[in-house]
């Protein structure tokens, strides 16, 4: 006996409806996010389901000391952001004394707090031997950074009855007079 083509449609039927059901779970879990490391930012699309996930698929490799936002176990939704800066190495070089850390901090000020290293007004903080701002943060992608504090120097100059007092963050006495 023939089949009831009724049979036949009805079968067709479920059939696109699973389809498109598949279609639409299919897409529902593909997510496109924005992901920025040490300051690169591209769009990423996945299906992972959390923020670890996706770095996992990405081969990116995490350090307890980087700084990752929003963490591992957060659930990744359409057009999410997620923010990735590694920790790296830090030299302070202090009154003759070297301190290394790891850090994912570029704030010169808060890596000489983290380091225990104080700095007073008037010093200078150098990063390759250039003069800089503690305030202002380096460049996310910079892959180490190395400080040195260059204390002020006060002394008395007496030359014959004149007496000044100055104060220089120059190394040396005579580079101090010079720049005085």
């Amino acid at each position: 006996s023939m089949s009831n083509p009724s049979h036949l449609r009805r079968a067709g039927i479920l059939l696109v409806v699973i389809l498109i059901l598949s279609i639409t779970l299919a897409l529902g879990l593909r997510k496109t996010v924005t992901l920025t490391v040490d300051g690169q930012s591209n769009l990423v699309t996945t299906y992972a389901f959390k923020v670890g996930e996706l770095l996992y698929s990405m081969d990116i490799l995490l350090s307890p000391l980087d700084e990752l936002s929003p963490s591992q176990d957060t659930w990744l939704k359409n057009g999410d952001k997620i923010t990735l800066v590694h920790a790296i190495p830090v030299q302070i070089l202090s009154d003759g004394k070297l301190t290394s850390l790891y850090s994912a901090d570029r704030t010169p000020s808060s890596l000489l707090t983290q380091a225990g290293v104080i700095a007073l007004t008037g010093d200078q903080i150098l990063s390759n031997g250039q003069a800089i701002d503690p305030s202002l943060p380096f460049p996310t992608d910079i892959k180490s950074l190395s400080l040195q504090i260059i204390p002020l120097v006060g002394f008395t100059f007496t030359d014959g009855s004149k007496r000044s007092d100055l104060t220089s963050t120059a190394q040396t006495l005579w580079s101090a007079l010079w720049a005085a």
